[in-house]
């Protein structure tokens, strides 16, 4: 490829990128009260697509440099880590603790 159509390639995945993002956005403006339920399920998605480019991003590099057992290795001592730390980091709740029966409690 010369380096016009790869200029020409580029620009049109970045303004595909931007379109997305604006048709995504629609959705939220139009959308008077949205379902939080839902919104959240969605940046829960948004945020798993954007963290596996990254790892398939830099696994490649990393898996070249380290080679296939170490790389792996430490991938899976890195998810041992963070599921250790995430045990360890309470979640937060909004589900209400009924300490008497005409008053509700809600715990931040």
């Amino acid at each position: 490829m010369d380096s016009q159509s790869q200029v020409a390639v580029a620009l049109a995945l970045s303004l595909l990128g931007g379109l997305s993002t604006s048709f995504g956005a629609l959705f939220v403006v139009i959308n008077p009260a949205p379902n939080l339920k839902m919104l959240g399920l969605l940046q829960g998605y948004a945020a798993g697509l954007m963290l596996s480019i990254s790892f398939f991003d830099l696994a490649h590099n990393a898996l070249n440099s380290l080679g296939f057992l170490k790389g792996k290795l430490w991938f899976f001592a890195g998810v041992l880590f963070f599921g250790v730390v995430a045990n360890f980091i309470p979640e937060p709740t909004l589900a209400p603790i009924s300490t008497d029966k005409s008053r509700k409690v809600y715990i931040k």
